[in-house]
């Protein structure tokens, strides 16, 4: 098993010929396993998986160039598969609604994808560019409400975007090298 994600009733795990799903019934765990079908492209597969509250299907990396968007609650997964035009170093599926993927590319560029039809609506460029060697602190995204924030370890910044426009709401200077980011909150009031 790889990664795994939780999207209304299911719990989703990424296995290297397939998905296993579990739901939550009423008073019961039903599972299935569903292997990837031959639509999408051979010799890849699911390392890390996200899920949002507000649909039911999930998002995972599949390959290095690619995303595949995954329905439990169809029989048979429905497996979308999403091109990106460059290497990924990080995505994100708004966790809230769901209604867009984020993803991050070796060139610095964050766009923004619509999970329901596969296609990029939004891009900006964030970061420079990233070597992908294994030993490389890349960008990584989080998102809440209405924004996404996507670290910069070279720089030590976080940029905050709108997650609809992904344009720059402000660049916030953080000590050392940020990777890992958390987002809490988010509902747009000023405290």
């Amino acid at each position: 098993m790889h990664g795994e994600a939780t999207t209304s009733r299911f719990v989703v795990f990424g296995c290297a010929d397939g998905v296993a799903i579990f739901e939550m019934a009423r008073n019961d765990v039903v599972s299935r396993r569903l292997p990837y079908p031959a639509s999408l492209p051979p010799g890849r597969l699911i390392r890390r998986m996200t899920g949002a509250t507000g649909f039911t299907f999930v998002a995972g990396d599949f390959g290095l160039d690619g995303m595949v968007i995954v329905d439990p609650s169809a029989a048979d997964g429905d497996f979308q598969f999403i091109a990106l035009p460059a290497r990924r170093m990080d995505f994100n599926l708004h966790p809230e609604s769901g209604d867009r993927l984020f993803v991050i590319v070796e060139d610095g560029t964050l766009l923004g994808i619509n999970p329901l039809t596969g296609t990029i609506e939004a891009q900006t460029r964030v970061t420079g560019r990233y070597a992908m060697d294994q030993s490389t602190v890349r960008p990584r995204i989080a998102s809440i409400g209405p924004y996404v924030a996507v670290s910069d370890p070279r720089t030590g910044e976080v940029a905050i975007l709108d997650a609809t426009t992904l344009a720059e709401r402000q660049r916030i200077k953080v000590e050392g090298v940020p990777s890992d980011l958390l987002a809490i909150g988010g509902d747009g009031v000023s405290h």
